[in-house]
C-alpha cells in the first residue's frame, strides 16, 4: 500500500479510492499491508506491474515479464496489458503468449534481425510462433 501510494503522490494521482481499485485490480488487496520482500514472485511481478503503469508512457520494454507468475497472474498482466495506450516491445522465449497476445515478431540471431513478420502471417501459413521459430533457425 505504502509503495502505491508513494508513486501516487508522485504522479499527483493520490487517492485512497485509486489505491484500493488498483490493489483489487492486481489481486493485491489481500497483501496490501505485507512488506514487497515477504511478496512472492507473481506478488511481486504484478506489483512491479501495477507500479510501471500508474503512469502513462508512450513506450514500455519489458523483458521476459511474466517469469515467476502463476497463470492466473499471467492472464491478467496480459489482459492488463492489451489496455496500455502505448507502444509495447516485450522479450519473451514463451511462444504460447506470443501466439496469444502478440501481433508481431522480431527474431534476434547474433545481435541482428533474422525475421520480422506479423503473428498473423505466421497463422496464416498454418504455423505456430514455435514452428516458425525452429524453421527459421534451421
Amino acid at each position: 500500500r505504502e509503495q502505491i501510494a508513494l508513486s501516487l503522490k508522485i504522479y499527483d494521482a493520490y487517492s485512497t479510492a485509486n489505491i484500493d481499485a488498483m490493489l483489487k485490480k492486481f489481486r493485491l488487496t489481500e497483501q496490501s499491508e505485507v512488506i514487497v520482500d515477504q511478496l512472492s514472485g507473481g506478488q511481486k511481478r504484478r506489483l512491479a506491474l501495477l507500479l510501471t503503469l500508474i503512469k502513462p508512457s508512450k513506450l514500455l520494454i519489458l523483458d521476459e515479464p511474466t517469469v515467476g507468475m502463476d497463470l492466473e497472474s499471467i492472464d491478467l498482466f496480459w489482459d492488463y496489458l492489451d489496455h496500455v495506450g502505448g507502444s509495447v516491445v516485450t522479450i519473451t522465449h514463451d511462444f504460447n503468449q506470443i501466439d496469444n497476445y502478440f501481433t508481431r515478431v522480431v527474431l534476434l540471431k547474433d545481435g541482428v534481425i533474422k525475421s520480422d513478420e506479423s503473428v498473423a502471417n505466421i497463422h496464416s501459413n498454418n504455423q505456430t510462433i514455435e514452428h516458425w521459430y525452429r524453421l527459421m533457425n534451421q
